[in-house]
């Protein structure tokens, strides 16, 4: 199958996805640029101020126009470029949006309030839709977003309150900046939230970096249960002050996958879904379900969820992986990177795309472009342990013991990598290194994940056939007295 033949496929599968749902315009709000001396910058206020923006659009709740959420972008944007107004074009029309909105904002006779200038485009077209200055306030991001639905033909919205649905500090958007852009703000985030037990938001995103960062260290099953039973009263608690908003049963849902209580976690999905029927998370979590519980919905399998999610956010990066890992579980190779190489397409550079990448070069023995993607990952991000860890593998694999044992190293100093230990075990294995062997082995073990952990599994089996053959099992425990009781 050629490259256009599989992208025509991926197409399809987009098209198909997009049939049943509501018909409405996507529009993007961009983070509002703050202008200056030096260019343009992403700041906490204008990350705010777009997301303010958004939410209020949203409360007008406009079947013909679906506003994306403002962090949305963030996924699967390369951020430096958000600054370049060139840039932000082109990523709203690959990504299929109809319409974008590109704000810039400074200091207003040099007080704390801002002066904006806000411009609305049609996809395709150079020349803006509407063009609205205002100076920075609830009101006037009422009046403005009353200004985006008109333009885009939406006469009958009904009126938002004043009053932004989105209520919050300025220290909470300065670490929603961090958070997206990757940076690891678990253990202040959690200070600021235990000192207000009263802020939602701020629970909601120590919630979030907490899980986050757990998946990213590939934590051991003892460090998730301890996080766990901070996490989940802090949300319990968050879901009795506030009901009606999506994101505490998203967080639910992810917590209760994570300790396998499938009956809780639908729940909690379900409820998210009900309550807006556009966000993309809930089918993504669900599809880590028994296949029973979303084809009572209609949907075959994991791969229609996560069409269905990318069709309502093109942006989500967490859908695509997803569909390309079901694709390429299925055999379905030339389409599962088709679809990745549609993403790349929009941004290069993306993390979460060339990790998967990655993955697949890996699983086919290709060890050329295992080595050139996690070298590229590695320039990207040079703190990335599980880029370092695979690109151990790939040298591993072509017996180039010396950068391997480099990599893997490298892995374990950033984030205590426990898989890493175990080609170290092998490494030194066969080097005749067989102290150094044996204690990266029981360090593998100390850091089972679980009764699932089939590493540590193969870990303890090694370390006893070596044992053994050092004469360092005690009788009763050899092969032949466990065989006779």
């Amino acid at each position: 199958m050629t490259t256009a033949i599989a992208l025509s496929g991926v197409l399809l599968l987009l098209q198909q996805a997009q049939k049943n749902l509501p018909k409405h315009k996507l529009l993007v709000v961009y983070p509002f640029l703050e202008k200056t001396a030096q260019g343009f910058a992403i700041t906490p206020q204008g990350l705010a101020l777009a997301d303010r923006l958004t939410a209020q659009l949203r409360l007008r709740d406009p079947a013909a126009v679906y506003p994306l959420s403002v962090e949305s972008i963030f996924a699967l944007a390369n951020f430096d470029s958000l600054r370049v107004p060139e840039y932000l074009s082109r990523l709203a029309n690959a990504a299929g949006a109809q319409a974008f909105g590109v704000g810039v904002y400074g200091e207003h006779n040099n007080s704390k309030a801002f002066q904006a200038k806000f411009q609305l485009f049609e996809a395709q077209k150079s020349e803006p839709l509407l063009e609205h200055s205002l100076t920075v306030s609830a009101e006037a991001v009422n009046e403005l977003s009353g200004k985006i639905l008109s333009s885009l033909g939406v006469e009958d919205a009904r009126e938002a309150s004043p009053r932004s649905a989105q209520q919050r500090n300025e220290d909470y958007y300065a670490l929603l900046l961090r958070f997206l852009r990757h940076e690891n703000i678990v253990a202040e985030i959690a200070r600021l939230a235990r000192r207000d037990t009263t802020d939602n938001a701020l629970a909601e995103l120590s919630a979030r970096a907490t899980l986050q960062h757990l998946r990213e260290s590939r934590a051991p099953e003892a460090q998730w249960q301890d996080s766990l039973k901070v996490m989940l009263p802090r949300l319990q608690r968050v879901l009795r002050h506030d009901s009606l908003r999506v994101a505490p049963y998203l967080l639910l849902g992810q917590c209760y996958l994570q300790q396998k209580k499938w009956n809780e976690a639908e729940k909690m999905l379900r409820r998210a879904r009900a309550l807006d029927q556009r966000e993309s998370k809930s089918f993504i979590y669900f599809a880590q379900l028994h296949a029973s519980r979303y084809q009572q919905d209609g949907f075959d399998n994991e791969l229609e969820l996560f069409e269905r999610a990318l069709a309502l956010n093109p942006f989500d990066v967490e859908a695509v992986v997803g569909a390309a890992e079901y694709l390429f579980r299925n055999n379905r190779v030339p389409d599962a990177k088709a679809l990745l190489a549609k993403y790349q397409q929009i941004n290069p550079n993306n993390l979460a795309v060339l990790m998967t990448l990655g993955r697949f070069y890996i699983s086919q023995g290709d060890a050329q472009n295992v080595m050139t993607t996690y070298e590229r990952i590695i320039q990207l991000d040079s703190k990335d342990a599980n880029a370092f860890y695979n690109l151990g593998i790939a040298y591993y694999n072509h017996k180039d013991f010396d950068h391997a044992l480099q990599f893997f190293e490298r892995a374990i100093k950033l984030a205590d990598h426990a898989d890493a230990r175990m080609y170290l075990a092998h490494i030194h294995e066969q080097r005749g290194e067989m102290d150094k062997s044996v204690a990266y082995l029981r360090e593998r073990i100390r850091l089972s994940a679980g009764d699932d952990d089939v590493f540590a599994a193969e870990a303890r089996k090694h370390l006893y056939k070596i044992l053994l053959k050092r004469g360092e099992i005690p009788k009763h425990l050899q092969p032949d007295s466990l065989q006779k009781n």
